[in-house]
């Protein structure tokens, strides 16, 4: 079963926690949404850019905003394509 933890887990704590407790859980996913820059490069040092996905939660967040974050993250193009689509497009078998 695969697990998407949303916000980085913030929602339900201190995200730097949730990251500790599913590292090494290659079932369990994060979102970005709402997080900071700084704690998504966490997480994508931590456990790699496979297992992180873009989030928005608009209507709480803007598209334009946290879409922002990602791309102005200190990564290669390749790593943010995978965290904006590819990763959640091969965890739902999108051809």
């Amino acid at each position: 079963m695969k697990i998407i933890i949303p916000h980085l887990g913030m929602l339900g704590g201190n995200p730097i926690d949730f990251l500790s407790a599913f590292k090494t859980r290659e079932n369990v996913y994060f979102d970005t949404a709402l997080a900071s820059s700084d704690t998504i490069m966490r997480f994508i040092e931590k456990i790699g850019h496979e297992r992180v996905l873009f989030g928005s939660d608009i209507p709480f967040g803007t598209m334009k905003w946290e879409l922002e974050k990602v791309l102005s993250l200190p990564i290669g193009d390749e790593k943010k394509e995978w965290i904006l689509s590819k990763n959640l497009k091969r965890l739902i078998r999108w051809e």
